[in-house]
């Protein structure tokens, strides 16, 4: 009698926890409430990309270099796609001469890495190190890539 009630009892439990996962409540259970809807990031095209980046106000703030510089215009980036349902990170780039820059690193639905360079919107379709940056983008700057760091590469 006994093993049929502790049995009665885990198949019951078995059904509501199915029962929670099923309509959306089980994963609250263990990971903490979350009030944010659960969004799939995905790869655009770079029509998609484009179109996305021209459209948003990024590039119009001021360039601040102790307030609002390349971090901020890539994560900036970076948040405005993930709200449009598209993955991207940043890239870090060291240079020979010293110092660094952030930009924006997406994978296309095709699988190519393009970044961009969030202060244009300017897309730079490869990378090498031991190449000047600056050329890439139409700066007046020497800047010779030494690395590529981001979640799609890690470019010597």
């Amino acid at each position: 009698m006994i093993f049929n009630v502790v049995k009665l009892a885990s198949v019951l439990i078995a059904a509501f926890v199915l029962f929670l996962f099923a309509f959306g409540f089980g994963a609250s259970l263990f990971y903490g409430l979350n009030s944010q809807p659960k969004m799939y990031l995905s790869a655009p095209t770079e029509a998609q990309l484009t179109f996305h980046l021209t459209t948003s106000q990024i590039k119009s703030t001021p360039y601040d270099f102790d307030f609002y510089n390349c971090v901020e215009y890539t994560n900036a980036a970076i948040l405005y796609l993930r709200e449009r349902g598209i993955f991207s990170c940043l890239a870090y780039l060291d240079f020979v001469e010293g110092g660094a820059h952030t930009i924006l690193s997406v994978e296309l639905e095709n699988g190519r890495t393009i970044y961009i360079e969030p202060q244009t919107y300017q897309i730079i379709y490869h990378l090498e190190p031991g190449e000047n940056y600056c050329e890439y983008v139409g700066w007046d700057c020497e800047w010779t890539i030494m690395k590529v760091s981001s979640c799609h590469s890690l470019l010597y």
